[in-house]
């Protein structure tokens, strides 16, 4: 590529950025605990985004307190069908969210009254109830 078609690209992506903002290209992030506060019923969840969803029947409860509820059923024990109830502290941090005995879960996209996190052990889709 000759110089003088490298400095148009250059350019024309400098031109870009500022016309549709640097907002745009960030990743989404969790500012404050009011964001989450409430009752999300927990769908599915699914090792990739675009992959094949598992159903799921869970219920997690952000606390203004700073404590999670989290309700499931257990669908791979001797329990199966039955819900099972843990409670724990979270906190927003570097723009996530935080259990202190779940792990760290990255908001990827929250529209409306859905949204969905990445976690330890994959993606979560909730519906705010």
């Amino acid at each position: 590529m000759k110089q003088k078609d490298l400095i148009t690209f250059f350019s024309l992506l400098v031109s870009i950025h500022s016309f549709i903002g640097p907002d745009v290209l960030a990743e989404p992030v969790i500012k404050d605990k009011s964001e989450v506060i409430g009752t999300w019923l927990l769908e599915a969840t699914a090792i990739r985004k675009d992959g094949k969803k598992t159903p799921e029947r869970g219920k997690w409860v952000f606390s203004e307190d700073g404590n999670l509820t989290t309700t499931s059923f257990y669908k791979f024990s001797g329990l199966s069908g039955q819900a099972g109830t843990l409670t724990e502290r979270f906190e927003i941090k570097d723009g996530g969210l935080v259990g202190e005995r779940s792990g760290t879960f990255k908001l990827v996209e929250k529209q409306g009254n859905e949204m969905i996190l990445k976690g330890p052990f994959g993606y979560y889709f909730f519906k705010k109830e």
